[in-house]
């Protein structure tokens, strides 16, 4: 069985690499995306009439690269903007008093007096993904309410530690920044957002 690396040393090289799945972490797909969108930006089509959309070369490039089919993206980071929303919903709510148990970890506790339910933080977190211009819901509200409130769940306590530090955007930008600082002396041009967030949230 392959094991899939944490989020918290996804980007370590080893003799080792090659055993990993890198396709289940949602911090290895955010980069892995935000890398390919910094070329794509960086070499417009050249074709007159080209009408092909980012979203779409993304999905290019993932299948040319990775032989990841469109359609088949890693479904976690498909949620990734919204997930992360929520936890900070949730965090706001409680005024960042999250209960851990021995181990340290992150109990979720949603049944609180005063706060949100899941069912309204995840309807919240849709509403501002369409609002920023993010991606419409294939099937209804309530499935996808539902979806995302299970993902929550089961994805918690590290949701919850990204939403506390904001670690998870933070790497996604500094490795994209250092690998163009890498790239430069080979004049391979790359074009970085500014807005790591939004592209999270705006391509499918």
């Amino acid at each position: 069985m392959i094991d899939t690396p944490k989020d918290d040393d996804w980007w370590v090289l080893s003799k080792h690499v090659d055993e990993h799945d890198w396709r289940g972490s949602v911090l290895s797909n955010a980069f892995v995306d935000a890398m390919l969108l910094a070329f794509i930006r960086a070499h417009p089509l050249m074709e007159k009439g080209g009408n092909i959309s980012e979203a779409d070369r993304l999905r290019d490039a993932r299948r040319a690269l990775f032989g990841i089919p469109a359609g088949t993206r890693n479904k976690y980071y498909a949620d990734y903007a919204a997930l992360r929303d929520m936890a900070l919903g949730y965090v706001a709510d409680r005024s960042g008093e999250i209960p851990a148990d021995e181990h340290g970890t992150y109990v979720c506790q949603p049944e609180e007096i005063d706060c949100r339910s899941l069912k309204d933080l995840a309807l919240g977190a849709l509403e501002k993904g369409l609002a920023n211009g993010g991606r419409k819901e294939i099937g209804t509200c309530e499935s996808s309410v539902k979806r995302l409130s299970r993902k929550f769940v089961s994805e918690f306590d590290e949701l919850i530690r990204f939403a506390e530090d904001d670690s998870g955007v933070k790497l996604i930008t500094d490795k994209t920044r250092q690998l163009q600082v890498l790239l430069g002396p080979t004049s391979v041009p790359m074009s970085l957002t500014s807005d790591f967030i939004r592209d999270l949230k705006g391509i499918v």
